[in-house]
């Protein structure tokens, strides 16, 4: 016979509490094993208590689950945004790189100096609408 303490009682009648309000149980049922799990001064005294109720661990994947999803789609927009960063960068390095040489060789002018930044703001207005694109469809 193990005796048990107030934490073990207190555990007994928060596990009845959501059988309770998952409706596994009628509110005079939940009252008297309250009751008994209160009361309870050993394991063998507790065990009527919680008596053909599902264990806490077979409806785990029912709590797990959503979270599991949430975190998956967090994961999948985090691989996307550095994709879409990757993209960018890579793409306006090139970019610099070409307009230095362009103002090396050519110098600078108007089609060079208006031409460049604006290919690289519609690049960058693209990748951005890109980006909320991916983030309305997951949603």
């Amino acid at each position: 016979m193990d005796l048990i303490g107030d934490h073990d009682r207190a555990r007994a009648a928060t596990s009845l509490r959501r059988h309770y309000l998952q409706g596994r149980l009628s509110l005079e049922e939940f009252s008297d094993r309250v009751e008994v799990a209160l009361r309870a001064r050993s394991d063998s005294d507790l065990r009527p208590a919680l008596e053909n109720l599902p264990a806490p661990w077979q409806n785990l994947h029912e709590a797990v689950l959503p979270a599991a999803r949430a975190a998956s789609r967090t994961v999948a927009r985090a691989a996307a945004l550095l994709a879409l960063l990757t993209v960018w960068s890579v793409f306006s390095i090139v970019l610099l790189v070409a307009f230095a040489i362009a103002l090396v060789i050519g110098g600078p002018s108007v089609m060079e100096l208006v031409g460049f930044p604006l290919v690289w703001l519609l690049a960058t207005y693209g990748l951005w609408r890109l980006w909320l694109h991916t983030g309305t469809r997951r949603a």
